[in-house]
């Protein structure tokens, strides 16, 4: 078994050196798909939308956002990079829903960001599909006041909606950021995919506030093209 084990060490490292990413190059990108949030309101928020919809049963509702992305790496030893992103985090939020028998009330909460990750990537696979991870932290700032609205809905047909207001935010995002990508070459540069996920440490708040409304969570799923130089 000790045997069997230590050859298959030796070919692993074999196969690493044999398709290693090469030291020294830089490789850029963009990318763009689609967030899944998992977003929580705080609980100074919550007291609020307790009050406004004067009930506790009520639920809580993530949006989805667009997301793109523009990124570059450097490869400063075989399979090993620091990769330097801008994620545009458009329309991301969260809502609380209300519902009674023959309405429904919607009062919604989103904002654009920017989240500038730097992250550590290593490439475990690299012929004939590149697979790897990275991971690191992150700044969020956002870009965008923070938009909120009701929309209500009676008897199940759409009411519209009504703005409630735009509201300035302040301070930046702290946090971690950690997936897993795949690429297939493609003509001069190469197909990727990225799967990740995001959980803030710190939050932005809103302008005068001493909490912030939402603890931010989210898994992004982006494709793209990069090439190498």
């Amino acid at each position: 078994m000790k045997r069997f084990l230590f050859v298959a060490l030796i070919f692993m490292m074999a196969f690493t050196v044999v398709f290693a990413q090469e030291a020294g190059t830089f490789s850029a990108g963009v990318r763009g798909g689609i967030g899944i949030g998992f977003n929580d309101f705080t609980s100074d928020m919550r007291d609020l939308i307790e009050d406004v919809f004067e009930t506790k049963n009520y639920k809580v509702e993530s949006m989805l956002h667009p997301v793109i992305a523009a990124y570059g790496y450097y490869t400063f030893a075989p399979n090993m990079a620091v990769q330097f992103e801008a994620n545009f985090m458009i329309n991301q939020g969260i809502k609380a829903v209300y519902s009674e028998s023959i309405y429904d009330l919607s009062w919604d909460f989103m904002y654009m960001s920017l989240d500038i990750p730097v992250m550590f990537r290593y490439t475990f696979l690299n012929a004939p599909v590149s697979v790897g991870l990275l991971a690191g932290p992150y700044i969020s700032i956002p870009i965008s006041q923070l938009e909120t609205g009701m929309t209500i809905k009676w008897g199940g047909v759409d009411m519209g909606s009504i703005p409630v207001d735009k509201l300035d935010m302040e301070g930046f995002g702290f946090g971690a950021t950690a997936g897993v990508f795949v690429g297939y070459p493609l003509g001069p540069g190469s197909i990727i995919g990225d799967l990740r996920f995001l959980f803030d440490f710190v939050h932005p708040k809103l302008k005068g506030a001493t909490d912030p409304f939402m603890n931010r969570r989210a898994l992004n799923i982006t494709v793209g093209y990069e090439m190498t130089f």
